[in-house]
């Protein structure tokens, strides 16, 4: 049962990050929108391909772990860190009329290069005493998620009108 439930969970965070990159990151990729059969097509192949990199990931960690108790649980805890880093564009994109897209998308690649890098560091490449726990591990890309993005847009200002789509510009 547990099992199962950790499947679910990593299921719909896969299928969550794939609507947002498709959604949010093709239109800054192509002008061209796909139809709405294609889009299904794609959304398909994205979440096949998120998937793949989701295991990959995890073979990672257990290679990189090699000879430390690697459980499931704890490749589940790696993984379920880097979904707050994206809250913080879902969090940004309701509440923020200065934060652009281009600044958001640095941040996120940013912190979830650190929310990767950091359980290998912390976790796998100290000894088991010295050990920091899942929640303390992930902290950092969190940090850096919620921080850059303010100060990315000084650089890449937000120049597109948002009228209705955040709290602030709704009527």
């Amino acid at each position: 049962a547990l099992l199962a439930a950790m499947m679910s969970t990593i299921a719909g965070a896969i299928n969550s990050l794939t609507a947002v990159l498709f959604k949010d990151m093709l239109p800054l990729i192509s002008s061209q929108l796909p139809t709405q059969d294609k889009e299904v097509i794609y959304c398909k192949h994205l979440t096949l391909l998120l998937g793949l990199l989701t295991m990959i990931l995890a073979l990672l960690l257990f290679r990189l772990g090699g000879g430390l108790r690697t459980t499931v649980l704890e490749v589940v805890s790696v993984c379920a860190a880097l979904w707050p880093i994206l809250f913080s564009a879902f969090l940004y994109g309701v509440l923020s009329t200065r934060v652009s897209a281009k600044a958001m998308f640095v941040s996120l690649i940013i912190g979830i290069a650190v929310g990767v890098i950091f359980p290998y560091v912390f976790y796998y490449g100290v000894s088991e005493e010295h050990r920091w726990g899942f929640q303390w591990v992930s902290l950092p890309g969190q940090i850096v998620a919620f921080v850059l993005p303010p100060l990315l847009s000084l650089i890449w200002p937000n120049k597109k009108t948002i009228d209705g789509l955040t709290v602030y510009t709704t009527k």
